[in-house]
């Protein structure tokens, strides 16, 4: 059960970070470009969590609250 939950965790952050690609930019990215980003964000948070696991938390509520911020333009 908890395999499930680590995986939801990462599809979570990576639906982020692509709905921050999809909305932010002016110039409208690609679909490849913005999977690949998202892909590329949801490992990303994969390695740190495996290798620095106190860090991991910090990352993602820093992704969160940047992408919120930027989102409602503070």
């Amino acid at each position: 059960m908890e395999y499930y939950a680590v995986l939801l965790k990462y599809a979570l952050a990576a639906l982020v970070v692509a709905l921050v690609a999809l909305v932010l930019p002016s110039n409208k990215l690609g679909w490849g470009e913005i999977l690949m980003m998202a892909l590329t964000a949801a490992l990303a948070f994969f390695v740190i969590d495996l290798l620095f696991p106190v860090v991991s938390a910090s990352a993602l509520k820093g992704v969160g609250l940047g992408s919120g911020f930027q989102m409602i333009a503070l």
